[in-house]
């Protein structure tokens, strides 16, 4: 991708793909695009350590994220990459509802207050984002509201 991103005339050879000298366009308008890297394994966070400027893991649990995103910088580490300048920006398909849920809730789903207690186990292993798409929509009203919720919940977290 980054190849065809780039100057004309585009050449790669890798491991599966092999692009002949070809023009490509057209051309992102961002100099250098950002990269973000769907992941759920240690072998996915390490390949985005390795290559991307992001990793994207869906929130099964409060431990499988923090572990992902030490081997995402770690790998990038060892990659001579700057594990600073990389983000983890986490996938949560789950309920956002007004009242809580119980104990079988899933992970980063429920209360705006149960989900900002969530993301606050997130923050020390360096989540820098969390995106939740909600699996109990609402009208677009209830949506904000919840969001807003969320937003004092988490600052107050």
């Amino acid at each position: 991708m980054r190849a065809c991103w780039g100057p004309d005339p585009v050449e790669f050879e890798g491991r599966f793909y092999r692009i002949a000298p070809s023009e490509v366009n057209p051309k992102p308008v961002q100099e250098r695009p950002p990269v973000l890297l769907g992941a759920t394994t240690p072998a996915g966070a390490r390949r985005a350590g390795r290559i991307a400027d992001s990793i994207n893991p869906i929130a099964f649990s409060g431990e499988v994220v923090p572990a992902l995103a030490t081997t995402f910088r770690e790998a990038a580490e060892e990659a001579r990459r700057d594990p600073a300048g990389l983000r983890v920006v986490v996938r949560a398909n789950v309920p956002l509802t007004r009242e809580p849920l119980g104990s079988d809730r899933p992970f980063l789903g429920g209360s705006p207050g149960q989900v900002a207690e969530d993301m606050a186990r997130l923050e020390p292993a360096g989540v820098d984002q969390v995106r939740i798409s909600n699996r109990a929509p609402h009208d677009l009203e209830v949506e904000v509201g919840l969001m807003e919720e969320l937003k004092a919940a988490a600052t107050t977290a």
